[in-house]
């Protein structure tokens, strides 16, 4: 009973800090559409589907997600190839001309704004930061945002640990980010995660590099204690 009910609070948590993507980008289609499929593929949720749509909208103009299959339909409203019924459920993304407008000192990546924080906090402190912004500390949802993440750090000249937001606190082993973001992409270094108590991820600026297998990688992750004192990354949007 009490797993279900944490798994419950966890639940709307993560749905409180996502389902802005429904209600501020998309809207439901009430009347019949037609268009292409671009694309499908399988996505955990609505949410995670139409989070997918928003970060392609230069082809991805609605999306559909069907429950039972869980399949992400990505739809273009160019030519008429296919029609969409209001009762398919399809949500067509609001267009807007630019990415977001982000605050002095915030650096858009096109759908987001970020903020490096160069002052070293413990974890629960760069939280509280972050949220004071109204932001959180970052998720990094793919391998191009992964690459922004980097030369934005590189730009900053940050080359040691930043917290951002990721952790196995709830389930060990099983990752999830702060802001409600799907874990479908990690960037762990060579042995990492080594898990126990260390269920908190910082992003590592140092070089890594294993004489082993002469394998090189910097901005790697890697999972830590919640004590250290780090720079942080905050991300809104």
């Amino acid at each position: 009973m009490i797993l279900n009910s944490i798994g419950n609070v966890w639940a709307f948590l993560l749905c409180f800090a996502s389902c802005e993507v429904l209600t501020t980008h998309f809207s439901k289609a009430d009347v019949s559409i037609s268009g292409t499929l671009v694309e499908e593929q399988q996505k955990r949720s609505s949410l995670d589907c139409m989070r997918h749509c928003f970060k392609q909208k230069e082809s991805c103009d609605a999306a559909r997600f069907d429950k039972g299959s869980k399949v992400c339909q990505l739809i273009s409203l160019l030519g008429n190839q296919t029609q969409w019924l209001p009762s398919d459920g399809v949500w067509k993304i609001n267009k807007v001309p630019t990415g977001p407008t982000c605050d002095v000192g915030w650096v858009s990546s096109g759908y987001a704004c970020f903020l490096v924080v160069t002052s070293p906090m413990t974890l629960d402190a760069a939280r509280n930061n972050c949220e004071s912004f109204g932001a959180k500390l970052a998720s990094i949802s793919d391998a191009n945002e992964n690459q922004f993440v980097i030369d934005l750090l590189t730009a900053e000249s940050v080359y040691e640990y930043v917290w951002i937001g990721g952790s196995d606190v709830l389930y060990e082993g099983t990752w999830a980010w702060d802001d409600g973001e799907a874990f479908d992409f990690d960037f762990f270094l060579p042995g990492q995660p080594d898990g126990g108590t260390q269920n908190y991820m910082v992003i590592d600026g140092s070089s890594y590099y294993s004489y082993y297998s002469s394998y090189y990688q910097q901005f790697g992750w890697r999972d830590l204690g919640a004590t250290g004192s780090y720079m942080s990354l905050c991300k809104s949007g």
